[in-house]
């Protein structure tokens, strides 16, 4: 072989290898950017899917609502229907807040907003409620989902222009601790123990604790003899206590300084003791407890007399009268 015909082939070799890395270098890159497009779209599906979901878990909370929060849902619709009539018969898309339906849990960015944007009213009071979902993923990017649900038997709510409050007419409302004066009131709630000279009360008189009156005391005494007289704890008077209305205490306890008149019922829950004079216009109640009379003066009930539960007890001393009028 001669060296003309080695030169010759020497070429065709090169041309063939710089052919061969041509060809590699154009797949490599076709194969890059197929994956790389594979990529973009896998990412752009796995967002839109993201939001997808997002929209979906609107609807659902809204179901959930639906089902569970009637009353908020009538409200709803009412401001609804009213906005349509204000605009002419055309409603405004009505967005319910993340605050009633809640949001979508996680850390991807998702979440979404719901608008109610109609409502028709069917036969027996069926109401079908059109919603919008509008989710969002992690680059917000949208996706918007509708959905109709049939309800039925919503509460048509109206929201009061005016807030009424009750009557509230008590003259003194509070902890009283010890009086030391004989101001009039016409009624008091006192929130506490109480004791002292008490001021002359001409309608409701209500002690949560324990009442000590010094001197003449007075209660539930108005013109039409209105009042009554609630002592939660135990009513100790040290001088003449004198109830025009009903009277209600947890104990009594009479010492031989003071004496009692009710005009109307008196009811005590857990017995108590007297040593003075005790008059009763109408029935005496013992519930529980021992109801102990010991002294020389007349204790007198006008009406009946009864102890309500096998515990309670009558125990009679002195040289006094006990009387009962009725039974």
């Amino acid at each position: 072989m001669t060296a003309t015909q080695l030169t010759a082939k020497s070429g065709i070799s090169l041309i063939a290898v710089l052919m061969f890395m041509l060809a590699a270098t154009t797949a490599s890159i076709v194969v890059f950017r197929m994956i790389g497009s594979e990529n973009l779209a896998s990412g752009a599906r796995l967002k839109m899917s993201e939001s997808e979901a997002a929209a979906n878990s609107g609807l659902e909370a809204v179901q959930a609502w639906l089902e569970n929060r009637a009353p908020d849902a009538g409200v709803l619709l009412s401001d609804f229907l009213s906005n349509a009539n204000l605009s002419g018969g055309q409603p405004k898309p009505m967005l319910i807040g993340n605050n009633i339906l809640g949001s979508v849990g996680g850390n991807r960015g998702q979440n979404y907003q719901v608008y109610l944007i109609g409502a028709d009213a069917g036969n027996n009071n069926i109401f079908k409620l059109k919603f919008l979902s509008i989710g969002k993923a992690r680059d917000n990017s949208q996706s918007r989902q509708v959905g109709i649900f049939g309800v039925q038997g919503l509460y048509r709510l109206r929201v009061p222009n005016q807030i009424c409050r009750g009557p509230f007419d008590q003259s003194f409302f509070g902890v009283a601790g010890e009086l030391t004066d004989g101001t009039e009131f016409s009624s008091a709630i006192i929130n506490s123990d109480v004791s002292g000279n008490m001021p002359r009360i001409t309608e409701n008189l209500i002690v949560t604790g324990n009442a000590t009156f010094q001197g003449g005391t007075t209660a539930a005494c108005s013109e039409n003899n209105q009042g009554d007289l609630y002592i939660a704890g135990n009513l100790k008077p040290n001088g003449n206590l004198r109830v025009c209305g009903n009277a209600y205490a947890g104990s009594i306890e009479f010492d031989s300084g003071a004496d009692g008149t009710f005009e109307k019922n008196l009811y005590i829950e857990n017995g108590g003791t007297v040593e003075k004079g005790f008059l009763v216009n109408g029935n005496l109640t013992v519930n529980n407890g021992t109801y102990r009379v010991s002294t020389d003066a007349d204790n007198k009930i006008d009406g009946d007399f009864a102890m309500l539960s096998n515990s309670a007890k009558l125990e009679l001393g002195g040289n006094g009268s006990f009387t009962v009028e009725g039974t």
